[in-house]
């Protein structure tokens, strides 16, 4: 055999050798630095939110304030001809024959009362919403008589965003005398204002023209109608947005 040859063969073998020790050390260690890989990335990730951070999020990045608001001392507002007051327990005889009158009810989503308990229900979830500052209601009543008419208030509170979405009702027998649009018109300063909200909402089914009235009367604007966007009550219902 020529020496060259058998030299190169030899070396061959000896380089092949090496890799093949190689090959087995890659395959005995890879599982390791696979481990090792995703515990480091594990602890980096635990150290980064015991700081309060996350790994796609900058160090001084400027996070959200939420709306502060205090309702320990009921706001009582008056208009013109309305007191805006604190509901009371007394009022269930009146909020009952305004949820259960079909008329009333028919552009809310919500059942109608059966019981004056359903009622008192409703007037201890509000006011335990108001003690907690997380919503706001009040019950009309006219000036010089305290009996209550109708009910109207920010009913739902998004202190991230700092808005509100404004609801109301009204006694039938009241109907059609301007009552709802001062009502609006006593919230807005005090929403802006008083409370600092940045936005108002108000939300409305497209045939329940007076609520629309009410609303542009006090600078509302539409801002968006959808389609049947609300199911309630085996139908689906359109809304505008204002």
């Amino acid at each position: 055999m020529d020496r060259s040859f058998a030299i190169a063969s030899r070396d061959l073998l000896v380089a092949a050798g090496k890799k093949f020790h190689l090959g087995r050390l890659f395959l005995t260690a890879g599982p390791i630095v696979v481990f090792l890989v995703a515990f480091f990335g594990v602890l980096g990730r635990v150290m980064l939110l015991a700081t309060g951070r996350s790994s796609t999020q900058p160090a001084n990045r400027t996070t959200f304030t939420l709306l502060t608001i205090d309702l320990s001392t009921f706001p009582v507002l008056a208009t013109e001809r309305l007191v805006l007051r604190q509901l009371h327990p007394s009022d269930a005889d009146r909020m009952f024959a305004m949820r259960s009158d079909p008329r009333v009810m028919e552009h809310v989503d919500r059942p109608l009362a059966k019981t004056i308990e359903d009622a008192s229900a409703l007037i201890d979830l509000i006011n335990t919403m108001v003690a907690a500052n997380d919503a706001v209601q009040w019950a009309i009543t006219l000036k010089g008589y305290d009996e209550f008419i109708g009910l109207i208030g920010f009913w739902r509170i998004v202190k991230e965003h700092h808005y509100g979405e404004l609801g109301y009702m009204l006694a039938h027998e009241h109907w059609g005398k301007g009552y709802i649009s001062e009502a609006i018109g006593a919230l807005f300063p005090f929403g802006f204002n008083t409370l600092g909200l940045h936005r108002i909402e108000a939300i409305t089914r497209p045939e329940n023209v007076a609520s629309i009235r009410a609303l542009e009367k006090n600078g509302f604007v539409r801002e968006a109608y959808f389609k049947e966007n609300i199911f309630w009550n085996g139908t689906f219902h359109d809304s505008l947005h204002f």
